[in-house]
């Protein structure tokens, strides 16, 4: 892969395995779940002109497994609000990005298009949004609030472009329909949606910091997904966050994600902040995370409002392997079947190539 690089090829290839155990659960569900992700990627660079941009191509294959396949997940049996395992894929293979993006005006305008995923352009926690080696519950590395298409791999267009030296703003269409398709499918008659992001840069205390607001629009909630004979809709949801630098290997931050109820995934609001370390101890590659947050759940007579914690620490075991333990608390659990608090430890390994 390194010889790659040097041909302005870039590859990313792992194998992600979990498995988690709940201290309670609702009757009759399972407390044992194990999650399996392989994930493919390359990003090969075209072209390069000095001072004017670049153009590079992005494919993205990824199959998931899960054991058992029919019992549900670890959300479902505890009665979580929250999605509680991010590597818990939808699919069992699909295409997640084929994209090609190419950068104008010396690299300030980018322009993407393709199957893409729309948190790679807004409402994005550098700090907290991979799943494979950060935190695994959706609340913290991403959010359940936002419509269900932003958050998937569907065809669509980004602009980002940097206005100025501390200002980057973002605007993405998008395929609704396209969200529930492994492959390609883009049909924006049968659902879109809209998004637009403003990100302000800023230093303190000599270190950088970022604050930026999102919006998203769409005329297609959960239930005009499952069928596209539903009745017409148009939903809005929110997204706010800060990010800040304490060191070069500590970052504090706090988000906010609320939706309307027709386009909300899985809560209405949510609120979260965070700690996250890289490299522990001074050993390169371990990291350390520690989060909290609140949701309120779409249908508050069927689920209470949940708070949660989450810690992570991963260790760096070779060059190639990562094995981290993670630790989520349910207090209360938004299920007022399930005892409080729920205590859900989880061992993720994660295996390069």
């Amino acid at each position: 892969l390194a010889a790659l690089r040097e041909h302005g090829i870039r590859a990313d290839l792992y194998e992600a395995m979990t498995f988690g155990a709940a201290s309670d659960t609702l009757p009759g569900s399972r407390s044992t779940f194990g999650t399996g992700r392989f994930n493919a990627r390359v990003d090969a660079l075209l072209f390069r002109d000095p001072g004017e941009g670049m153009g590079r191509v992005t494919v993205q294959v990824r199959q998931n497994n899960f054991w058992p396949g029919d019992e549900g997940d670890m959300s479902s049996s505890t009665g979580s609000s929250v999605y509680l395992n991010a590597l818990d894929g939808f699919y069992d293979t699909a295409i997640a990005r084929l994209s090609y993006a190419q950068s104008f005006a010396g690299d300030r305008v980018l322009v993407t298009a393709g199957k893409i995923n729309a948190g790679d352009f807004a409402a994005l926690n550098v700090f907290a949004s991979d799943e494979v080696t950060q935190f695994m519950a959706l609340s913290f590395a991403g959010n359940d609030a936002l419509p269900f298409a932003f958050q998937s791999y569907t065809p669509g267009v980004a602009v980002q472009a940097r206005a100025a030296d501390w200002v980057y703003l973002s605007g993405i269409v998008g395929s609704a329909d396209g969200a529930s398709e492994t492959i390609l499918r883009a049909e924006l008659a049968r659902g879109m949606f809209l998004a637009a992001e403003a990100s302000v840069l800023f230093e303190w205390l000599g270190m950088p910091g970022r604050i930026g607001a999102t919006w998203v629009g769409t005329d297609v909630g959960n239930a005009e997904i499952a069928d596209p004979a539903a009745r017409e809709i148009w939903g809005n949801a929110w997204y706010a966050c800060a990010q800040y630098f304490l060191t070069e290997d500590i970052g504090a931050w706090l988000q906010y994600a609320a939706a309307e109820e027709d386009v909300a995934v899985l809560t209405q609001s949510e609120f979260a902040l965070g700690l996250t370390v890289d490299d522990c101890f001074e050993r390169e590659g371990d990291g350390f995370g520690v989060a909290a947050g609140w949701a309120k759940p779409i249908d508050s007579s069927v689920q209470g409002d949940q708070f949660m914690m989450e810690a992570y620490y991963r260790l760096q075991a070779t060059d190639l392997s990562q094995v981290s333990v993670d630790v989520q608390v349910l207090a209360p659990s938004a299920a007022r079947e399930v005892d409080d608090p729920t205590v859900v430890g989880t061992l993720r390994w994660v295996l390069r190539f």
